[in-house]
């Protein structure tokens, strides 16, 4: 789970997947976020930032 989690799988369709019943079992349990995860979502989230101020001027 962690490593679909990781490639992008949304935990939801991972969930189904898998055959788990319970989200929240299965992000709570199987979805571990590593540091090099959350340093790509803070950069891709600062672009996100940046890109909407350049639109909005």
């Amino acid at each position: 789970m962690t490593l679909l989690y990781e490639s992008g799988v949304d935990p939801l369709i991972a969930m189904k997947i898998v055959g788990h019943t319970d989200y929240q079992t299965t992000a709570n349990i199987y979805t571990h976020l590593k540091e090099e995860t959350l340093r790509r979502a803070s950069v891709n989230m600062e672009k996100v930032f940046a890109d909407r101020e350049k639109v909005g001027k």
